[in-house]
Parts: C-alpha cells; sequence; structure tokens
C-alpha cells in the first residue's frame, strides 16, 4: 500500500538481533522511496537491500556522523516545475541536487514528453506524489490524459483520485475515475471555486497551481500544507509578485502587439494577445460583433484576458478591454501595467492605412469615432498603468526604455 511502512521497518531493522528480513505480497508502492531509505542507511555503515520481491537488513548499530546533510524534498518542487512547463516561469530551489535518488525528480521528464494536444498515457506509479500536480496540468492541455498506476493514492491523507476527481469536476472539467487513476479530458478554462483539500497538503497545493494560472480558485484549509511545506503560500506570494504577467494597455492602432513581440523577445515571456485568442476561437471579431453584438465581445473578453494572466506572461490586451471594470479590477490585482500612450494623430494616421475591417464601436466611422473613444479610454489607462511609453518613439527604442521602466516599477 506504501513504501512507508517498508521504510519504517528497515529503520528499526538493524536493532533487532537476527536483523529483518520483508517479503512483499504483490508489487511494492513507490519502491523507489524505499530504496531511498536503504541508501541514506548504507551511510551510516548498516547494510539494507530491496529489490522487487523484497528487503532485509542486517542486525548492527549504526556509526555515529557528526553532521548529516539532507536534499530538499524534490516532491515539494513538484508544483514550480510544473508552472515552469505551463508559461516559463522560473524558480529554482537551492537545496535540491540533481541525481538525488529522489524519484519526483523526474517530473520535468515527465512533463517534456507529454504533447500539448491528443491522448496521452502516464503510469503514476514511480511518482504518486506528483499525480495531483499532473492531473492539473492535464486539465490545461487539449486532449485526454490517461493516469494509471496510483492504487495507492486511494490511501494517503485522503483518497487522492476520488477527491480529484470531484474537484476537478466542481471546476468544470470533464473527468472519468478509474481503480488506479483518472482520464482528464482537459483544454477549457476551469470554473471558479472553492477546492477542499480534505486536510491533503498536496491536493492544496496542486489547486494553488491552478489558481496561479487563473483567478478565482480558493483553498479551504490552507493551513493543511505545514505538513510538507510551512512556508508555502510564503512562497507562493513571493513567486505571484516576482513574475507577476505584464499587460500592455492602449488604443488600438498604438502599436501594443508589435511592442509586446519585442518585449517577448527580450525577455523569454511567453506572450499571448487577447485578439488573437478571439480570433482564433470565434473568427474575426468584425463579425462576431455584427453577430452578437459588444456585449458578448466584452464578456468573451473579459474571460480571455483573466485566463491569460498568469505569472512570467506578456498579455497585449484589446483597445477597449479596459472599458470593463472588471478587467480594470483584475489588472490592477494580477499585474504590472504598460500603458502604450498614442496621441490622436497617430492613431488616425495608422488606421487610415489599415483599420479596413476593424468594426466600429458606436457606429460612427472609425476614423471619426476616434477622438470620443480617446478620451473616454485614456483615463482608464492612466488609472491601472505602473509605466507609460510613448506610441510615437520607434519600437527599437520603445523596447530598452519599457524594459528600464518596468524594472523600476518592480518587474
Amino acid at each position: 500500500v506504501s513504501s512507508q511502512f517498508v521504510s519504517s521497518l528497515l529503520l528499526v531493522g538493524a536493532r533487532l538481533p537476527n536483523g529483518l528480513t520483508i517479503e512483499f505480497e504483490g508489487d511494492a508502492a513507490s519502491i523507489e522511496y524505499a530504496r531511498l531509505t536503504a541508501r541514506t542507511l548504507a551511510r551510516f555503515g548498516v547494510a539494507a537491500r530491496i529489490d522487487a520481491t523484497g528487503a532485509a537488513v542486517a542486525p548492527g548499530f549504526a556509526a555515529a556522523i557528526d553532521e548529516v546533510v539532507v536534499d530538499g524534498d524534490w516532491s515539494s518542487m513538484g508544483i514550480w516545475t510544473c508552472l515552469r512547463h505551463e508559461n516559463g516561469s522560473r524558480v529554482t530551489a537551492t537545496n535540491l541536487h540533481r541525481d538525488s535518488g529522489q524519484a519526483d525528480e523526474a517530473l520535468a521528464a515527465v512533463l517534456a514528453a507529454m504533447p500539448p494536444t491528443g491522448e496521452h498515457t502516464i503510469d503514476v506509479a514511480p511518482f504518486p506524489d506528483q499525480f495531483l500536480n499532473l492531473a492539473i496540468t492535464a486539465a490545461r492541455r487539449a486532449g485526454a490524459t490517461r493516469f494509471v498506476g496510483g492504487a495507492n493514492l486511494r490511501h494517503k491523507e485522503c483518497d487522492r483520485i476520488a477527491v480529484m476527481a470531484r474537484e476537478l469536476r466542481q471546476r468544470g472539467v470533464d473527468v472519468d475515475e478509474l481503480p488506479d487513476g483518472l482520464v482528464v479530458r482537459g483544454g477549457a478554462p476551469m470554473l471558479p471555486g472553492i477546492v477542499d483539500p480534505e486536510g491533503d497538503h498536496r491536493v492544496a497545493m496542486a489547486f494553488a497551481l491552478a489558481g496561479l494560472l487563473q483567478p478565482g480558485i480558493a483553498i479551504a484549509d490552507p493551513g493543511c500544507v505545514t505538513k510538507s511545506y510551512p512556508r508555502f503560500w510564503s512562497d507562493l506570494d513571493r513567486v505571484a509578485t516576482n513574475h507577476r504577467p505584464l499587460a500592455i494597455v492602449g488604443m488600438r492602432g498604438a502599436g501594443k502587439s508589435t511592442l509586446a513581440r519585442a518585449i517577448a523577445a527580450a525577455t523569454g515571456l511567453m506572450l499571448i494577445d487577447s485578439d488573437e485568442r478571439f480570433t482564433a476561437t470565434h473568427g474575426p471579431i468584425a463579425a462576431f460583433v455584427a453577430a452578437n453584438g459588444w456585449p458578448a465581445f466584452r464578456a468573451e473578453e473579459e474571460r480571455l484576458i483573466a485566463a491569460a494572466l498568469q505569472p512570467n506572461t506578456i498579455v497585449s490586451t484589446g483597445g477597449g478591454a479596459l472599458e470593463s471594470e472588471r478587467t480594470r479590477e483584475l489588472l490592477r490585482a494580477r499585474a504590472l501595467v504598460l500603458w502604450l500612450d498614442a496621441p490622436l494623430a497617430l492613431l488616425q494616421q495608422r488606421l487610415a492605412l489599415d483599420g479596413a475591417g476593424r468594426p466600429s464601436i458606436t457606429g460612427a466611422p472609425v476614423l471619426d469615432e476616434l477622438p470620443a473613444l480617446l478620451a473616454k479610454r485614456s483615463p482608464h489607462y492612466a488609472a491601472v498603468a505602473h509605466v507609460r511609453v510613448d506610441a510615437t518613439l520607434p519600437t527599437a527604442a520603445q523596447c530598452p526604455f519599457a524594459l528600464e521602466q518596468l524594472a523600476n516599477a518592480g518587474r
């Protein structure tokens, strides 16, 4: 059921007169952790062995060692490894070592082998503590991910398979529960709500990962993480602050997409263009607005921007996105905001050249409505912006200026 029983027996076995021999009935769960125990005992001069059929420890006393350096916990690093996989956030730990013998060190390789779409199967038997983090990652990829080999997960602090299935379904994810795992069909944003981890530290941390990647997910009983990671929430706050998404706002025609691409190229941050995301899902904006109206577009734009505001991303917003009070509140709460400020004359010049096909906001011709829209939106841009960049500067000058100003603003 758990390698912890085997490890416990190995730790006391050397003190018995004849040592201890253990025979396994069936496959041992999480056997790599028991092997780690045997290697640790060897550091103290205690002869222990473990294989697929059983384990043994010879009688004797451990040697006295003045100091033992214990590695950090690769299991607890799992949330940050998954965050890096999702959006490139660079979180490092100073007390982890390669070739540590900890099974969870393999997580990065498992994630690298996960295709972005389609069907995929992961055997979690070697690293069951990462099942929950991987299930959150699977909920975000387009395709079905089948998790197998996790029957012993039903015997942890909670039944992790059942609890994960329940909480994912409540978040709107399509899930099938298996005896030894789950099938997760992902790709759609999770619904907001409060997650009940049932006192399980791994459940709480896995859904904290989901909450970092999209707003609206809260964790009941957050104190349960102290079992394995007492500083988890303070570390999460540090990551959320130091890796705040950068939102670029401004009028249509200001050059937001061009500046966003330049900053992304200079920093390596992931770029999300909300208008491109909308078009990829719904087709041309003008056609959507003609069929459904501007309120429907703004509602979907709000959702797309909320989902895009992830740590370590650049989000280029639509010109009218800040007309939404909810979007303004999200940007204040979650993002560092750059306003690409363009004067009316520059906007008129650019839209006269490439404004064909852009839908009118007010019903007036696109160029005629510009003065009123600029007057209406500029206060919204100013109210949320941390940095202002002059759109009349060439892009080659905008980018270094923006990076310098962002650094001063705390990025």
